[in-house]
């Protein structure tokens, strides 16, 4: 008797993992991702936001969906790696 291949399939209870792509970004909200990066705060999130929202919206790295923002955790993530967040509201090192 042949066993029966289960690995491709779903059960009930597993989760799918979504990885992001630029056609279904994964967004979080600001206490979402403070939660999964530990290295942010709620405060200098929102500090962030409020001085640099334009810039990255344009980064496409924040949506803002009513008063609700958004964080698209992987373009926030290179926009800070890339130096976007390297000079926040005249504080910062000038390298």
């Amino acid at each position: 008797m042949k066993k029966k291949d289960t690995s491709n399939h779903e059960t009930p209870n597993s989760k799918t993992i979504r990885r992001p792509t630029d056609e279904c970004p994964v967004f979080k909200t600001v206490t979402q991702f403070v939660k999964s990066n530990p290295a942010f705060t709620e405060g200098g999130l929102r500090h962030f936001i409020f001085f640099k929202g334009a810039e990255a919206e344009t980064a496409g790295a924040i949506v803002r969906y009513g008063r609700k923002i958004l964080i698209n955790e992987y373009k926030f993530l290179a926009l800070v790696q890339n130096g976007g967040a390297r000079k926040i509201s005249g504080h910062g090192a000038d390298l």
